[in-house]
């Protein structure tokens, strides 16, 4: 009972989150249309349309990107469709968790709270506390590449839980391993698209930002892959006829070399994080003793 008042509760919270973000998006896009349009059109009004032909479609689509442009450039706007790319997410994971995860257990419920507001907390340190964010430009590209990454994290940890659920329920088909399975499978080449984003930014903003964003990224493609590792072991073990002795030997290498190696890139990112907050340090230092 206590739990189905909670997922009316967070229904009800979602639908209006997701309202409200409309309503602000349709909001910024009709000030930006409305701002955008006037100078456009006495400047298109000028020009002959006589003999030329796809004049109107060429106006609109320079219009359309103006528009697009403003929405990009303006400080305002910008935060909203940051806010859209966060209550899209949130919509895709609730729907994922209905048709295939169905209710949730208090326990998974407590990990996803709790990687949630770690997740937070320590993006907070870092974003604020290593870098030293100042601009906002800054901020918005490290908020659209943690919105993605928060979706992947929390998905994949609620794949770990019901699978390690799974493994010890007697009564659970073949059928619903598999689908925690294609969660995860999707989840791994929904990250392809987060390669491209993290090489492009990346290139676009130095070596230092390329470093960070792919080792969180292959720790997180190393967690899935050691999920999928797991899920895949038991299904064939399933599939067995008769009993599969060497299942133990391949979970236990499985287990230690994933841990290994998540723990390795986990070293790698905190040794880059302290060197270069130490430089930063030490350079702030220099100029100002000068």
């Amino acid at each position: 009972m206590a739990l189905s008042v909670v997922d009316r509760l967070f229904w009800s919270s979602a639908a209006t989150y997701a309202v409200v973000s409309v309503f602000l998006l349709s909001r910024c896009v009709y000030s930006a249309y409305e701002i955008v349009r006037d100078p456009l059109k006495g400047k298109l009004s000028e020009e002959s349309l006589a003999g030329r032909t796809g004049d109107e479609n060429d106006n609109d689509e320079e219009l359309y990107a103006t528009v697009l442009w403003y929405l990009a450039r303006d400080s305002y706007c910008i935060w909203v469709l940051v806010n859209t790319v966060c209550c899209f997410l949130l919509l895709m994971a609730k729907c994922i968790q209905i048709i295939v995860f169905g209710d949730l257990r208090i326990n998974e419920k407590q990990n996803l709270k709790d990687k949630f507001w770690h997740f937070i907390f320590y993006k907070f340190i870092f974003v604020f506390g290593v870098l030293n964010v100042r601009t906002e430009g800054e901020l918005v590209m490290w908020c659209l590449w943690f919105i993605p990454l928060l979706f992947l994290q929390l998905l994949a940890q609620l794949c770990k839980d019901r699978f390690e659920y799974l493994s010890f329920t007697p009564t659970a088909t073949l059928s619903n391993h598999k689908h925690v399975l294609l969660v995860l499978m999707c989840l791994l080449v929904s990250y392809g698209g987060l390669t491209v984003s993290c090489g492009h930014l990346g290139y676009s903003n130095g070596m230092h930002t390329l470093s960070f964003m792919a080792v969180e990224g292959l720790m997180v493609i190393v967690y899935m892959s050691h999920v999928i590792i797991r899920c895949t072991i038991h299904l064939y073990d399933l599939s067995c006829e008769g009993s599969w002795d060497d299942k133990e030997v391949y979970i236990y290498y499985t287990d230690f070399i994933m841990d290994m190696g998540i723990l390795c890139l986990d070293l790698m990112h905190h040794i880059h994080m302290l060197v270069s907050y130490l430089l930063y340090t030490v350079i702030f230092y220099v100029l100002c003793s000068r």
